[in-house]
């Protein structure tokens, strides 16, 4: 019976004709529909596949070369495929995971190392410029040699290189040897080295001598009289009669010379009397030398016995001297060099 015919029934009424946006419809209703029509999907993919194996069973000889596609065309037409609208509706069927973000932090990355300031360093050098030959004929790197040239090299890198000390080149160059006995040669070499690498070093030759020196900033003039002397050596014997100098250097031009630390002072005093030289005497002290047969030996001494007495005070005076320029706020770097020298003179004296 048609619907045209229903019209005409007696107390038939049609019902209203709606659309689906009459019909809100929730979310678990819009699921059940979903399962339902994915089970009519697998309902239709079993009978097809039902019909593919019987067609297959009764027509096998007549489907060689032909692949499972035309296959499924001559048994089922396309009736066993997914419509464009059911797939619509399975890939809706199908649970959507959303992609989960990584929120596990990241461990921060380490710090890029950050080397020392280097310092400022001489940018003019009071010396000319030399060339050093590290592979010179008749030269041998040891191990002790380049340890101290590596030892320049760090001090380098945090340090001014007219800072240098006399006691700093002193210990540098009695290091490059292992008995502490360097020859002179080798002393010569470092302080060119030494020079190649910035430091205001050089070398005085005479009378069989070489004398090492620190340049003087503060004056043009070179030698002894200005410059630290921080290493001397015989050539032909390779006897060093150098001790360790205080640790007062020429200033940087436009600088005040700082007096040298306490333990360099200590250091230089403990030098000295261990050489044979008196403690020196309280500050303020002042020695009396005695007269000519004033005071002196009873029963009437000799005069080499005045004479020792007399330089044993002047090595007295000499140190308290030394060690006044020493305590000093602004030290003299000349004076304590030449303080030292005398000292040192006087000690050779009572020696003898």
């Amino acid at each position: 019976m048609s619907d045209s015919g229903s019209d005409n029934i007696p107390g038939w009424r049609a019902p209203p004709h709606r659309v689906p946006h009459d019909f809100p419809l929730s979310a678990s209703t819009i699921n059940e529909q979903t399962r339902q029509q994915i089970e009519q999907i697998e309902q239709m993919r079993r009978a097809a596949s039902q019909e593919i194996a019987q067609f297959v069973a009764e027509n096998g000889h007549r489907l060689r070369g032909l692949d499972a596609e035309q296959v499924a065309d001559l048994a089922t037409g396309r009736a066993f495929r997914f419509t464009h609208a059911e797939r619509i509706a399975a890939s809706a069927a199908m649970p959507h995971t959303r992609a989960r973000i990584n929120t596990i932090p990241q461990p921060p990355e380490p710090p890029e190392r950050q080397e020392p300031k280097k310092l400022i360093t001489t940018l003019v050098s009071m010396l000319p410029e030399t060339t050093y030959n590290d592979a010179a004929k008749g030269t041998e790197s040891t191990l002790t040699y380049v340890k101290i040239q590596r030892g320049l090299l760090k001090y380098l890198a945090t340090h001014a290189s007219d800072t240098l000390t006399a006691r700093q080149a002193h210990i540098w160059t009695q290091a490059i040897s292992s008995d502490r006995q360097p020859k002179a040669q080798d002393a010569l070499r470092l302080c060119y080295y030494m020079r190649s690498q910035g430091f205001d070093t050089y070398a005085d030759v005479k009378d069989g001598f070489v004398s090492l020196y620190i340049a003087n900033q503060q004056t043009d003039l070179r030698g002894p009289q200005s410059d630290p002397l921080y290493w001397k050596q015989n050539f032909k014997t390779n006897e060093h009669s150098m001790a360790s100098g205080g640790g007062a250097r020429g200033a940087r031009r436009n600088a005040f010379v700082a007096a040298p630390a306490a333990d360099e002072a200590e250091g230089l005093l403990a030098h000295l009397i261990a050489n044979g030289a008196r403690p020196p005497p309280p500050p303020g002290f002042s020695p009396v030398v005695p007269r000519a047969g004033v005071g002196g030996p009873a029963g009437g001494g000799s005069g080499r016995d005045e004479a020792v007495e007399n330089l044993a005070n002047r090595c007295a005076n000499a140190q308290v001297e030394l060690e006044v320029l020493l305590s000093s706020e602004f030290a003299d770097p000349t004076a304590v060099q030449a303080a030292i020298r005398r000292v040192d003179n006087l000690l050779e004296r009572l020696a003898a």
